[in-house]
């Protein structure tokens, strides 16, 4: 396995670990050239990683798998750079060994050139958006695979009152290149805490990626004269992020790794997005939860989005917990089927 390096990412590493957590039940699993720091097992250089799956090979008695790093792909390799001509070369040792190569629980910019995926015997795709692309461009070896983040222990509980709301945003759409959504997300911000703050005893902000501190810490500022707000100044482990949501009874979010594991505690989601975030749209709606996205861009008011979804609370936190096991146990049973 391979980590795709985001160290000031915990969304990145949440998902790595419990993909990595779930492999280790059907063999031995090496990480190579890059892990998780939090992780004991110090990842392998090319060459270590390749002599141990020679051996594997000689031995006869072992397949042999690469699984890359699980999320979501914005940017094709260059093809000029000396990095994918050592990726390459990388590659074509791992197929002399036939290796069957793994991507699970990942997105596509729908634009994006996947000629480089045809090297990967299943392609797990986590949204019907990310699989149509796959269809048009022809990858067969492509099937629908949920996000890794629902590998993770689910705590569903009903939907109640006065509770904490989880708060945690990045300052804008990552994926949506032709507009700036900022002002947006700024004018709706307020809107949707004031909604909210009946339902709930306090707020609670955190930030699960480096370069979304000042942006939540600005809104821990801006709006502790208003309500109750906590802000978690300190970036979270991986396994910080059950005992964050535990107390939570409503998440809202523009971030997918913020919004899965407060699911996961039994929080209602609410998905603030700009409606060309497709990441979290599609995703959503393959889930059947689309109607917990409310979009800053849109005709409707936010308030009268948030409202629709806090007048049915108690339905849909009941059906996303249903929908949470269900993906986990379709997660685990994709795997064990690659793996075992």
């Amino acid at each position: 396995m391979r980590f795709n390096t985001r160290h000031d990412n915990v969304g990145d590493q949440l998902i790595f670990y419990y993909l990595y957590e779930e492999a280790r039940q059907y063999g031995d699993v090496h990480i190579v050239a890059s892990g998780p720091r939090f992780m004991s097992q110090r990842p392998l250089r090319w060459r270590q990683a390749l002599q141990i799956a020679v051996r594997d090979r000689l031995l006869g008695n072992k397949d042999i798998f690469f699984i890359a790093p699980p999320g979501a792909r914005f940017k094709a390799p260059n093809s000029h750079t000396p990095p994918f001509l050592k990726t390459q070369a990388i590659n074509f040792f791992w197929k002399l060994l036939k290796t069957k190569f793994l991507l699970l629980g990942v997105s596509f910019d729908p634009k994006m050139d996947l000629s480089d995926c045809k090297i990967f015997s299943f392609l797990g795709v986590r949204d019907n958006l990310s699989l149509l692309a796959t269809k048009h461009q022809k990858l067969i070896q492509a099937a629908y695979c949920p996000d890794m983040a629902f590998l993770m222990p689910a705590n569903p509980k009903p939907f109640s009152k006065n509770q904490d709301a989880l708060v945690s945003f990045r300052s804008e759409t990552p994926d949506v290149g032709d507009h700036d959504f900022r002002e947006d997300l700024q004018k709706a911000l307020p809107i949707a805490l004031k909604a909210i703050a009946p339902f709930v005893k306090r707020f609670k902000a955190y930030h699960q990626v480096t370069e979304d501190l000042t942006f939540n810490s600005k809104i821990a500022h801006e709006y502790k004269n208003t309500h109750p707000i906590e802000f978690i100044n300190q970036l979270p482990s991986v396994h910080d992020l059950s005992s964050i949501s535990k107390d939570c009874s409503i998440v809202i979010s523009n971030r997918l790794h913020v919004l899965l594991p407060a699911i996961a505690a039994g929080a209602l989601p609410i998905a603030l997005i700009a409606s060309k975030h497709f990441k979290i749209h599609s995703i959503f709606e393959t889930l059947g939860m689309s109607d917990c996205i409310v979009f800053i861009d849109k005709d409707d008011t936010v308030i009268s989005q948030i409202n629709t979804i806090l007048e049915n609370a108690e339905f849909i936190v009941s059906r996303n917990n249903k929908i949470f096991s269900e993906q986990g146990d379709l997660a685990r049973n994709i795997i064990k089927k690659l793996l075992n």
